[in-house]
């Protein structure tokens, strides 16, 4: 997509990522090459850094290494998701506004893995009161 982003008229690419999606977005946004000028293939010749990334109730992948060019971050997640995801999103949350990154995180209240998509809540992953009108 990067090598035909201008002929599109695209000016950044970001990439986005729920749940185990959310852990490749972590990695992907944490190691990225800059491209290969001299490749004969255009698409090796692009970054492979993304210029944002959206995570949404993601696995936390373990041992991160944040740096200042890491792409700006929209994180989300739910305070009640049975994998403890909101502590580590805080915590590295804090890792990267300590390296510099844009960062953003929102935990939502009563809420679990999986909110938004699944009309009721379920006991071992709940959605919270508002993610259906069927109670």
């Amino acid at each position: 997509m990067r090598s035909k982003a201008k002929d599109w008229n695209v000016d950044k690419l970001g990439i986005i990522g729920f749940s185990a999606g959310g852990d490749l977005v972590l990695h992907s946004s944490t190691k990225f090459d800059a491209g290969k000028a001299d490749a004969d293939d255009v698409i090796e010749r692009e970054s492979s850094r993304p210029d944002f990334q959206i995570v949404v109730y993601p696995a936390i992948p373990k041992n991160l290494t944040f740096a200042k060019n890491n792409p700006p971050a929209f994180w989300a997640c739910g305070n009640q998701d049975r994998q403890n995801i909101s502590e580590g999103l805080a915590t590295l949350y804090l890792d990267m506004k300590r390296a510099g990154i844009n960062t953003e995180l929102h935990i939502y209240a009563s809420v679990g893995h999986g909110f938004g998509l699944r009309e009721k809540a379920t006991s071992a992953s709940p959605v919270g009161p508002h993610a259906s009108r069927n109670g």
